[in-house]
């Protein structure tokens, strides 16, 4: 009788159980809203999901588009850390204007403000859709626009209409670690 009456309590309580994981801060929802994570340059232009960058870019405007940050590196720059999206950016301090963001495709890097997981959502640029997959190679082809070529700090640099990409690749130039996106 006692199983009963236990097992009776325990289906009539899982469906509150489920609700209460499923909204829960941190839960799979933030995971998905991740992976929803949609952002494209084209033209100059910086979108994501569905908020439009204007220039000066602030850190206002990547909270409207991704939230607050998990956490902030003070140094010459204040760095904003989204842990689970992948992303960091780079605030002027004292000032609202972000100069850069960094996209990591790979864990490769360990620093204090390194994310804790990799960019899982969509990035593009003008267009061509970019992976941890796409080879140097293969991004000169698709972007010639951009002229990447590479750069003192060991990774590719490429510019068009005002918006520059510094991508840091693998030693074999095969997948991306991280790709830097800022404006002049």
């Amino acid at each position: 009788m006692k199983n009963v009456v236990l097992k009776r309590a325990v289906i009539a309580a899982l469906p509150l159980m489920i609700a209460l994981l499923l909204f829960m801060p941190g839960n799979a929802e933030s995971k998905d809203k991740a992976k929803a994570l949609k952002i494209s340059v084209s033209k100059g232009e910086l979108k994501i999901n569905k908020v439009k960058f204007s220039f000066p870019w602030t850190y206002e405007m990547f909270e409207k588009a991704l939230g607050k940050s998990d956490r902030i590196y003070k140094g010459s720059n204040d760095i904003h850390t989204y842990d689970e999206k992948g992303i960091i950016l780079y605030q002027k301090p004292g000032t609202p204007t972000v100069s850069d963001f960094n996209i990591y495709f790979n864990l490769k890097e360990n620093y204090k403000f390194t994310p804790q997981s990799i960019f899982s959502g969509e990035f593009y640029i003008e267009g061509v859709r970019v992976d941890q997959n796409l080879s140097l190679e293969e991004l000169k082809k698709k972007l010639p626009q951009y002229n990447f070529k590479e750069s003192l700090i060991g990774s590719y640099k490429g510019e068009y209409k005002g918006v520059y990409f510094y991508i840091d690749y693998n030693e074999s130039q095969t997948e991306i670690i991280y790709i830097s996106c800022g404006k002049k």
